[in-house]
């Protein structure tokens, strides 16, 4: 009985370590895409700033880079969740560690990102811009495959 849980505690242990592998080789990919997505909507954001009265907003950039750093937590937590709900030992169960994972993720992304807001420390726009990505990367591979 000891050993048997040993060899399950050990193969859990290594899918943890695949997923998070791939997530982590996945993010690296992704980085240029990322820094050239941010210089796109810097770029449109100060254009923006000097047409309008306001003038540029430091809370562009600081919203730029906080939804960088949660876009990417939020990509890693998503794949270790899938992780975990593929090595699940029931559909149900798969299941449930998905939704808890989905709803945990983003009632945490949403709170982070509502206090940073209500006390304006972030620009709304360019906070959650950076969330979208992962799908305009993998959109855009997926064109240059064909």
């Amino acid at each position: 009985m000891i050993i048997m849980k040993t060899k399950t505690k050990g193969r859990r242990r290594k899918g943890r370590d695949a997923a998070r592998d791939i997530a982590l080789a996945e993010l690296r990919a992704m980085v240029p895409a990322f820094l050239l997505l941010d210089a796109v909507v810097s770029v449109i954001a100060v254009i923006v700033g000097l047409v309008g009265a306001n003038g540029v907003d430091w809370r562009v950039f600081t919203g730029l880079a906080v939804g960088n750093v949660a876009g990417a937590l939020n990509f890693y937590l998503m794949a270790l969740t899938a992780g975990r709900a593929v090595r699940g030992r029931t559909a149900q169960r798969a299941r449930r560690s998905v939704m808890v994972g989905y709803g945990a993720r983003y009632i945490t992304l949403f709170a982070v990102f509502g206090v940073l807001i209500t006390f304006k420390l972030v620009n709304p726009l360019t906070v959650s811009v950076p969330l979208l990505y992962p799908s305009f990367y993998y959109k855009i591979t997926a064109l240059f495959r064909i």
